[in-house]
């Protein structure tokens, strides 16, 4: 018999947890808090377990560049939707795009690739990049322009770090996206939006 345990904060837990530790095992259980922690036990294993399965499958549709399938991992921010910031981002572009096809695209903080895909196929460039220091969204964005059949290349990085090695050898780019992120990890803050835009846009932009 096969018994996980997972330990946290009784703050930070809901019972959501709960019901995903229930697809795998025939009995979960709760302790009792113990100095502001908990532990939840799932045992007896199911022979055939309800799991997800990932990445996500989903599909955004915008006036301007019809259906795209978005792809997520589990902890990708915003999973396989898009956001008002994003949506607003595109109308813009799509209103500011010269009638010729650009060269080269770059999104710092790429999420799940959709904004990326859908920059890529609306200003014709055949160079993109995206930027993102999750594991789970660098995953989920490659996943994506996969699926639309857009090539690019999804790094591993800190967009706010000027520093940052993974950026060092990319050079300059006709058209740098940034919807900056209002989160670190579930916990909402700014001081990462505000560090984002003074760091690397304008320093990526082609001369």
């Amino acid at each position: 018999m096969s018994t996980i345990i997972v330990i946290g904060r009784s703050d930070a837990m809901s019972r959501g947890v709960n019901k995903e530790r229930a697809r795998g095992f025939g009995r979960v259980d709760v302790s009792p808090g113990v100095g502001k922690h908990r532990m939840i036990i799932g045992s007896r294993r199911l022979s055939s377990p309800s799991l997800p399965e990932f990445p996500r499958r989903g599909v955004i549709s915008h006036g301007g560049v019809g259906e795209l399938e978005v792809r997520a991992h589990g902890a990708c921010f915003s999973g396989t939707k898009s956001d008002e910031g994003s949506e607003l981002l595109i109308d813009s572009l799509l209103g500011l795009l010269p009638g010729e096809a650009l060269e080269s695209v770059l999104d710092l903080g790429c999420g799940n690739g959709w904004l990326l895909t859908v920059a890529m196929r609306a200003s014709g460039a055949n160079t993109g990049f995206g930027v993102d220091v999750s594991k789970a969204a660098v995953t989920s964005a490659r996943a994506t322009a996969e699926a639309n059949g857009v090539d690019v290349d999804i790094i591993l990085g800190d967009a706010a770090d000027r520093e940052e090695p993974a950026l060092a050898g990319l050079g300059g780019f006709d058209l740098v996206l940034l919807n900056p992120p209002f989160h670190q990890g579930t916990t909402i803050e700014t001081e990462t939006a505000v560090a984002v835009p003074t760091a690397q846009p304008h320093r990526r932009l082609r001369r």
